[in-house]
């Protein structure tokens, strides 16, 4: 059996990034190692903040290339987003090109993790 702690970083955007830590054996970790690994942790993720360009400018997108965004990354084909928005698959093309176009990406997958990445769109959690 493995027991663990796994630490949440601070972070202004929608994500939560978080660092785990897993030990191999029954034993629990101890509240000083606990500690020392919540300090370790914050600042491993400073230095990390510290190499981040985040000066950079954030695209913009509509609000219907973010929905398409968001379908597509639940998996979903044009034709199928079309369906459930109501509007053709070409119009849902023209939505994803444009944001493809905005998020320098070379495909619609891409597209959607990058704007889940920069806090765009919601983020698709798969269970």
């Amino acid at each position: 059996m493995d027991t663990g702690v796994t630490i949440p970083l601070p972070w202004p955007w929608k994500i939560s990034p978080t660092m785990s830590f897993v030990r191999k054996g029954t034993r629990g970790l101890s509240d000083f190692a606990i500690t020392y690994l919540h300090a370790a942790t914050l600042v491993f993720h400073v230095k990390v903040v510290e190499c981040l360009d985040l000066s950079v400018d954030v695209p913009r997108l509509t609000a219907r290339q973010k929905e398409c965004l968001s379908w597509v990354l639940k998996g979903k084909s044009s034709w199928d987003i079309g369906i459930i928005r109501g509007i053709t698959s070409n119009t849902v093309d023209f939505h994803i090109k444009g944001a493809m176009k905005r998020l320098g990406a070379v495909n619609r997958m891409v597209a959607a993790k990058k704007a889940e990445q920069l806090g765009l769109i919601e983020p698709h959690w798969l269970f």
